[in-house]
């Protein structure tokens, strides 16, 4: 299994120094509360065990309960399953968020939010591998009932990962990828909808997702470290891009300045009453929110990354 020791940073693994090649590609460690020392007692203890269960599981002396060779076995299982079930619970809050049913809701809200309709709809969202097969999707109505019950279908595809710097290596990339969704516009669904209210933005979908995050999956602990030493994440206005394959290829929008850093979502969209292209590209809204993932990286890790200069 693999495990994560709390409170380490990658150079506790050798000899805790950060290389001067290394600094130089503005790579940095995160700070540790744990000596050099006592993070290789962490380290040694988990490698021990992990020795110890390997090298005596073939063994006949197992067979003797009583023996030294069990209780030493026995205890290096106890302390291996202790270390995976802190893993997993560590991570229990990125693996919700990352799940894919969860990024297929994901995809399904925004389309909620923009459309902002006092009837529900059924939406379905489709996922695609490939950009060729994204960029040619179009949302649409497959099938329709009565009360104002369609069923929209959207599409979405995963991009590249956020990137915080230029200057940072792609190796430092947040986990989480980007993902750009294909919707329908509220002036779309007025014609058999009524509206709740004015279509919310994708800043505002932003602003939202990260108030889940805060409220529902970080730890007490983990609010308190961003609070107190984390750059702070804000949203700025979405960026309208013309182009529907330039937005495409358009990712989000990163400013860093002293203590806080901006994401701005890029979008796209197309009036209904434009009579200059064909009806099913007419009424679309195509964006890319942020992400709870990507949110909650930057929570619980990014804020802690030391930005380059942007002079």
């Amino acid at each position: 299994p693999i495990v994560i020791l709390k409170d380490l940073n990658h150079m506790q693994v050798a000899d805790g120094i950060v290389g001067e090649m290394i600094s130089k590609t503005n790579r940095h460690d995160y700070e540790s509360s744990l000596s050099l020392e006592e993070a290789h007692v962490k380290i040694a203890e988990v490698i021990a065990s992990f020795v110890v269960i390997t090298t005596l599981r073939p063994s006949k002396s197992l067979q003797n309960r009583d023996g030294i060779e069990f209780k030493v076995f026995a205890q290096a299982c106890k302390d291996q399953l202790e270390h995976t079930q802190l893993s997993r619970e560590m991570m229990g809050g990125f693996r919700a968020l990352s799940d894919d049913a969860f990024i297929a809701n994901h995809a399904m809200d925004m389309q909620r939010s923009v459309a902002n309709l006092k009837e529900k709809i059924e939406i379905v969202p489709n996922f695609h591998l490939t950009k060729h097969d994204f960029l040619y999707s179009k949302p649409m109505l497959l099938n329709s009932f009565p009360n104002c019950g369609q069923e929209m279908h959207i599409h979405y595809t995963a991009q590249d990962p956020i990137q915080w710097h230029k200057d940072l290596p792609k190796s430092v990339s947040q986990i989480s990828p980007t993902f750009a969704i294909k919707a329908k516009s509220q002036a779309f669904f007025l014609s058999f909808c009524k509206k709740q209210g004015e279509p919310s933005s994708l800043m505002e979908l932003n602003q939202k997702n990260f108030e889940k995050v805060w409220n529902e999956y970080i730890t007490e602990e983990e609010r308190i470290k961003y609070q107190e030493k984390g750059r702070k994440l804000q949203f700025g206005e979405d960026i309208f891009v013309p182009s529907p394959p330039t937005w495409v290829d358009t990712p989000l929008k990163i400013t860093h300045s002293d203590s806080v850093t901006i994401i701005q979502s890029p979008y796209t969209k197309r009036n209904l009453d434009n009579e200059q292209i064909p009806k099913n590209m007419r009424g679309v809204f195509y964006g890319k929110p942020m992400t709870a993932a990507q949110i909650y990286e930057w929570i619980v890790y990014d804020a802690f990354r030391k930005i380059p200069s942007e002079d």
